[in-house]
């Protein structure tokens, strides 16, 4: 059973700490909206778990910025949810002003103490800083934060050989630069590509934003995965050792939606497709050459982000 939990937060509408701890100095307590992504577990069992226990006591919880390396722990003394259904603030005049009115969320914690800690104190507390891209992560004592994605050295995608590809700024859609088919003094990029590495034996495939020029679902369902396919297939690269990585025209940032995040559902819909199953945006993976690199240890590893 979940014992306790982490909350990642980020500075988007306010100074979120500030606004909770002037509340709970000016009301005794405040509530905390857990403001889940679209593409985020309900979490049903651990959210019981802790409405349970918060109703015999209340239970130190953590929260943290990676962003800006800030950690906290806080006590919580209630925790109300709906089932898989986003809720109202129990107590709206009890809520920070910047919310309190907003969009429901998935669930709500009641707050009476926000302390700040060192880095060294909260890994002491709950045993790790979770990876990953989730805004809540169960923890049970003695096996650290459950939904932890972060994998260590060499227990990840092994690759053939220590061969980069990377290329970034496709444009797909209208604005793609290359024909669809061989033209006088001109190829399709795949077959370029595909020349030029004849002789290679690529270990990795980096394919960097932008695949689109303006967040467009139908390009990125039609020609840009076809044409990731198509190019993993032809350099016979395993769809695990392909790192995709958005760009700021692959995402509708113009619809942004900070409590739930579903601005990102196409973007994550490609990548499902692509890869053949759900995945993260922001995949913490080790990627290692045992041949070329056994020597210096070195790994190549994606960089985690909020």
């Amino acid at each position: 059973m979940v014992d306790t939990v982490l909350l990642r937060f980020r500075d988007i509408l306010a100074d979120t700490i500030s606004a909770h701890r002037t509340m709970i100095m000016e009301l005794g307590y405040v509530w905390w909206g857990w403001w889940r992504k679209d593409s985020e577990s309900w979490h049903m069992d651990e959210l019981g778990a802790l409405h349970e226990r918060a109703a015999v006591g209340s239970i130190e919880i953590g929260l943290f910025e990676r962003s800006k390396d800030r950690f906290f722990t806080a006590d919580l003394s209630a925790c109300v949810f709906g089932s898989r259904n986003n809720l109202p603030s129990p107590e709206p005049e009890k809520t920070p002003a910047y919310y309190r009115h907003a969009e429901k969320v998935a669930a709500w914690f009641k707050l009476t103490r926000i302390d700040a800690v060192a880095e060294e104190e909260f890994r002491r507390l709950f045993l790790d800083v979770p990876t990953g891209e989730q805004t809540l992560f169960p923890l049970i004592r003695g096996k650290g934060p459950s939904s932890q994605r972060a994998e260590s050295p060499g227990s990840g995608v092994r690759l053939p050989s220590g061969v980069i590809v990377h290329i970034s700024d496709l444009h797909l859609g209208k604005d793609f630069g290359y024909p669809s088919s061989i033209r006088p003094g001109s190829s399709p990029l795949i077959e370029i590509l595909a020349r030029d590495l004849s002789d290679t034996d690529v270990g990795l495939l980096i394919v960097s934003g932008d695949l689109t020029t303006r967040a467009d679902m139908t390009a990125l369902q039609g020609e840009a995965l076809d044409f990731l396919t198509g190019l993993s297939d032809t350099l016979k690269v395993d769809r695990e050792r392909v790192v995709i990585v958005p760009g700021n025209h692959d995402i509708a940032l113009q619809e942004f939606s900070p409590y739930n995040y579903t601005h990102e559902r196409p973007f994550r819909n490609f990548l499902r497709d692509f890869y053949g199953a759900a995945v993260e945006i922001l995949d913490l993976r080790s990627l290692v050459d045992p041949e070329a690199w056994t020597e210096t240890g070195q790994t190549i590893r994606e960089s985690p982000a909020d």
